[in-house]
């Protein structure tokens, strides 16, 4: 096992300090404008549409239950399955994201909806 010579972190220097302090103040300064809340609610959309869709089974499984007798073992293995998925979604398309790029990844990301939802599209 490897140990570390020092266990301070590194030094940054009191130039960039210095710059960090000049952008933040500059962040921190700056008026709220109609860009800023379109962004805000943009950002906000995107998880509401997350939870929503993992939440959305909560409230359908009952009924699935009663109209097709879905039984206590197979409700929980759908329930559970939706979050398992997701967060292996999550995992997988943001590694993703991170080695080939955002636009790459979200046409391909639309591209396997596509196909997926109206297989006949082809």
């Amino acid at each position: 096992m490897r140990t570390r010579a020092s266990s301070s972190p590194p030094q940054v220097s009191n130039e960039l300090v210095t710059r960090r302090k000049e952008v933040f103040k500059l962040f921190d300064d700056a008026n709220i404008s109609p860009s800023h809340i379109r962004v805000c609610l943009v950002a906000s959309a995107g998880f509401f549409t997350d939870g929503y869709s993992l939440y959305t089974l909560h409230f359908v499984l009952p009924m699935l239950t009663r109209i097709y007798g879905i039984d206590d073992k197979s409700g929980f293995v759908m329930m559970y399955s939706t979050w398992f998925g997701s967060l292996l979604g999550h995992l997988l398309f943001g590694y993703m994201t991170d080695k080939y790029g955002r636009k790459k990844v979200k046409i391909m990301n639309n591209n396997i909806n596509i196909y997926t939802v109206n297989p006949n599209y082809v």
